[in-house]
């Protein structure tokens, strides 16, 4: 190996190493749709966090794959931006997509 290959190698091990991003597919339309393959934003990051504990672990802030690295890009540039603030953001989506209200809760709901 060539030494201008071995320096490389190091800049490649965490392409060679990272996850392949999950596919995200979003069906039927606003109030009235479903997604496959969503993800959860994280709870907290550097500047960032969940309004609501519960509703991160009742699974309540599943996005679109890309939707998340949006988000996940745009809260880095605003801690470069506006370092000594702090986001949050709120509940955005069941994993499945569809109504937050689930179940009997659901049926007996008529609003």
């Amino acid at each position: 190996m060539t030494p201008a290959r071995r320096h490389l190698l190091p800049l490649l091990i965490p392409f060679l190493l990272a996850a392949p991003a999950q596919a995200s597919t979003c069906y039927g339309r606003p109030g009235a749709g479903s997604i496959a393959g969503a993800v959860a934003l994280p709870a907290s990051g550097a500047n960032f966090a969940a309004y609501s504990r519960l509703g991160v672990q009742m699974g309540r802030t599943h996005v679109h794959a890309r939707v998340r690295e949006v988000v996940l890009d745009a809260y880095a540039a605003l801690a470069r931006s506006a370092p000594a603030r702090h986001y949050v953001y709120g509940e955005t989506g069941l994993e499945e997509g569809g109504s937050r209200l689930q179940g009997s809760a659901r049926s007996a709901s008529r609003w």
